[in-house]
């Protein structure tokens, strides 16, 4: 674990240049690198990286005591493993709109067809908004059925995390 004053001056530092929902992310970044726990990372412009995990270098930088504002360039390539045969993709922490934790297995088609997502899509979370509003603002679907599939992902994920 990093220095905890130098972990929350991070944070701090990312949520003054970079606003809330980029620490919210850097902190589920930070997790997910540790933990090596797939999730699908979605991007502001529309790109969508499914069951990948995160590149832990800004983790291993942090831990070993880099300055705060090495890490925090860090951030502008962050690197996602899609998978063991395919190269790492570099995002940047600001142009993220989603992280989704996943299940350790790879969702399947048929975990996606297995989920009931047409009768939940007005269903509402502790901020009000729906499902379907979620999905659209997270996964930008082109359309009905990508709305479905992303949907689907969405409530398996939260399957996963709750067991």
């Amino acid at each position: 674990m990093p220095n905890e004053v130098d972990y929350r001056t991070l944070v701090k530092m990312i949520s003054s240049q970079l606003g809330a929902m980029a620490a919210i992310f850097f902190q589920q970044l930070y997790r997910h690198a540790i933990t090596k726990q797939p999730c699908d990372i979605c991007l502001k412009e529309g790109q969508i990286y499914k069951d990948v995990t995160i590149g832990a270098d800004f983790v291993h930088a942090l831990e070993f005591e880099a300055p705060v504002e090495t890490v925090v360039a860090m951030l502008s390539r962050v690197k996602l493993i899609v998978d063991q045969m395919a190269p790492v993709v570099s995002i940047a922490l600001e142009d993220i709109c989603g992280v989704i934790p996943m299940p350790k297995e790879k969702v399947s088609n048929a975990d996606v067809g297995g989920v009931d997502v047409r009768t939940r899509l007005g269903e509402r979370n502790a901020k009000g908004q729906t499902l379907e509003s979620y999905i659209r603002s997270v996964y930008k679907p082109s359309s009905e059925q990508d709305l479905i599939y992303y949907a689907a992902r969405y409530l398996l994920s939260l399957a996963t995390s709750s067991s």
